[in-house]
């Protein structure tokens, strides 16, 4: 075939050639001699990777981030303070980071403490049979109302071996800086509160 003027010409396509374009402008064409195939929109052509050559690892190659919390030691603040971050906020913050974030070195023991102090409280009462978990946060409140400070993230203990990782954290929180929020009615205070505990939780993760 000998293209007019107005064609632009494709030199060195012979019968081995198998050339593959992807378009979204023109339709299929096909030429016997060349075997050479344009798809149109509805075919997107996607190369297959060579898995024995390449080293890439896949975005679930890694177990999701496995958080433990406890509440034993937020006391003080009212019913429905205490209820709001026990059912509304920290469980946002925890299911937003376990979705977000995989662990190369998860726990392949329940957490469990012997300890008589742990950050100046006495180890939880389910530390003692253990948490499967890959970090145990536990919280507590104050009202200090003179004070200038919200929330406050302390590593309690680690783990052992070749990573050393958080393992258990404690969280204080102000009580009196912490605003009850319903997330429908108050949305924005809702997610300032959210942004202050995903800050301590950055914190605890050694981050």
């Amino acid at each position: 075939t000998i293209p007019t003027s107005g064609e632009p010409q494709i030199s060195g396509l012979d019968n081995k050639t198998n050339l593959t374009t992807s378009t979204t402008a023109y339709p299929q064409i096909s030429d016997n001699s060349t075997n050479l195939t344009i798809p149109t929109a509805a075919e997107p052509q996607i190369s297959a990777l060579n898995k024995s050559s390449t080293n890439l690892r896949a975005p679930n190659a890694y177990p999701q981030l496995r958080i433990a919390t406890d509440f034993q030691y937020l006391t003080i603040g009212t019913d429905a303070w205490k209820t709001y971050i026990t059912t509304q906020l920290i469980p946002s913050v925890v299911d937003y980071l376990q979705a977000a974030l995989t662990i190369k070195y998860p726990q392949t023991a329940p957490i469990k403490s012997n300890a008589k102090k742990l950050c100046g409280f006495a180890p939880p009462n389910v530390l003692k049979t253990g948490v499967n978990a890959d970090i145990f946060v536990f919280f507590s409140s104050v009202n200090d109302n003179a004070g200038d400070w919200v929330a406050a993230a302390t590593l309690c203990d680690s783990s052992s071996g070749s990573v050393e990782m958080p393992l258990i954290v404690q969280i204080g929180i102000n009580s009196p800086t912490i605003e009850i929020a319903d997330p429908i009615s108050n949305p924005l205070v809702h997610d300032l509160n959210i942004n202050i505990m995903m800050h301590e939780f950055i914190h605890s993760l050694g981050m």
